[in-house]
């Protein structure tokens, strides 16, 4: 299979500079004395300084990485070296039946895939209705911010420009606000453009004049957009600030093309990282932007709908942290991982269980990390559980606090939410509080066992 990725994009996928060394080091036939691929793999065994080599794998149709030394990179020098070697020299590697362990990993991938996309398949159809009373409302609440705009327009113009500079801040931001929340986020992000004109140039009044002519211009356009064709609706909504999902978009007709970069510009909002690329095609003329959204430190269910280089890199930087950024060795703090682990890489869940392992003994404080976290998932597994918990049957419930105590110490799950050291702290005190219950004497007992005169 032909491999469409440059050498430069194979160096990208390093996770630091001396794994790209050590990756061109074993770049070369004298490092691998098995060189085999198929239509979907390339495999290879590198000899290492044990007995037996290294057995090395490449998933071609959606570049993933296997090995099975002991480094904790990913992917690791093996990996990058496998990937450069069949680049340059293609016709080196025999094509071959894949032995057992390329196809059994190969084939755990595929059944993950799958079941990924069963779950994306079966999820809850679209209420249509219900999605078209939503867009209603919120199509009302974008007139009402519009009204409530204009008004705000006029009367700045009647006012006349003169005191804007040095009450531009409020001026602007107040209103920005205002359209957040009649969910015209566009129209807010050109009020505040407005507020970083530079009011100490000689061209401010015209700069000015210009944007709220253009502001006014799109105000109007999305009042009297229902007799415009579809693809200026389009644009005005886009304009306007509503969102446009990624399959409208690639439904598109792609433009094959040169593009060179004309611009980039990088921004935080709200914990938000926004990148944005503005292009421009050498044969079609046309201009073009790319957006990139990322919320900074988390990952979340929803995160692997990202593009598969922003994955993986993300990935990289989460298992190189718990490697290097993260001194637990040395501090008394317990690590505990919450979310769904098993579609990570195996290396990196061999790597989380082993943090968790390692810091087991800690009793500082405990720093859950959420990975593929998602509210809805997590309280269908946790449910799942307690369902088959149930199914499985209960023999008795606890009749006094000491076997109530003894349960909850026995259970994982109550571990797993509350954390251990809660859970020992937790019954420490019942225990302390049972004994001191066990230790008096009640008024039944006095009345039963004792002798009154």
């Amino acid at each position: 299979m032909p491999l469409n990725l440059t050498e430069e994009q194979i160096l990208q996928l390093a996770p630091d500079d001396s794994s790209v060394k050590a990756g061109k080091g074993l770049a070369t036939l004298s490092k691998w004395v098995l060189k085999e691929c198929s239509g979907r793999a390339v495999w290879g065994h590198c000899q290492g300084s044990g007995k037996n080599p290294y057995q090395t794998v490449i998933d071609l149709n959606d570049i993933a990485f296997k090995c099975s030394c002991p480094s904790r990179k990913f992917p690791c020098k093996h990996g990058l070296g496998l990937l450069l070697l069949y680049a340059r020299q293609p016709d080196q590697f025999t094509q071959a039946e894949e032995p057992e362990w390329v196809t059994a990993w190969l084939a755990k991938r595929t059944e993950k895939a799958e079941k990924k996309e069963q779950k994306a398949k079966s999820e809850t159809p679209v209420d249509e209705a219900a999605q078209a009373k939503r867009q209603e409302k919120r199509h009302q609440k974008v007139l009402g911010g519009i009204s409530d705009l204009e008004v705000w327009m006029k009367d700045l113009v009647r006012n006349g420009f003169l005191n804007v500079p040095e009450r531009a801040y409020t001026l602007f931001d107040n209103m920005a606000r205002r359209m957040v929340d009649a969910q015209a986020p566009g129209l807010a992000g050109r009020l505040r453009a407005m507020e970083a004109i530079d009011f100490d140039s000689e061209s401010w009044k015209s700069d000015l004049t210009e944007s709220m002519g253009r502001l006014y211009l799109l105000m109007q356009s999305y009042r009297n957009m229902d007799g415009l064709p579809e693809e200026w609706k389009d644009e005005i909504r886009t304009q306007i600030g509503y969102p446009q999902s990624k399959d409208n978009v690639l439904a598109g007709e792609p433009v094959a093309d040169s593009w060179l970069v004309l611009h980039k510009q990088s921004r935080k909002v709200n914990d938000i990282n926004t990148d944005i690329y503005w292009f421009y095609g050498k044969e079609s003329r046309l201009f073009a932007r790319y957006l990139s959204f990322a919320v900074a430190g988390t990952f979340s269910t929803e995160n692997w709908k990202r593009p598969l280089e922003e994955v993986n890199a993300i990935m990289r930087l989460f298992g190189e942290y718990l490697l290097k950024g993260f001194d637990y060795k040395n501090r008394n703090i317990r690590i505990k991982f919450m979310g769904d682990r098993t579609v990570l890489d195996e290396k990196l869940q061999q790597l989380m269980n082993k943090l968790e392992a390692d810091s087991s003994v800690k009793t500082g404080m405990t720093l859950n990390i959420a990975i593929n976290y998602g509210g809805r998932p997590e309280i269908v597994r946790a449910a799942q559980q307690l369902a088959e918990k149930a199914a499985a049957g209960i023999d008795h419930l606890p009749d006094t606090l000491r076997e109530a105590v003894a349960f909850m110490e026995e259970d994982s799950f109550v571990k797993m939410v509350l954390g251990q050291e809660f859970v020992d702290l937790y019954v420490e005190a019942k225990k302390a509080e049972w004994n001191e219950y066990m230790s008096q004497v009640s008024e039944w007992e006095v009345d039963k066992y004792l002798y009154r005169t």
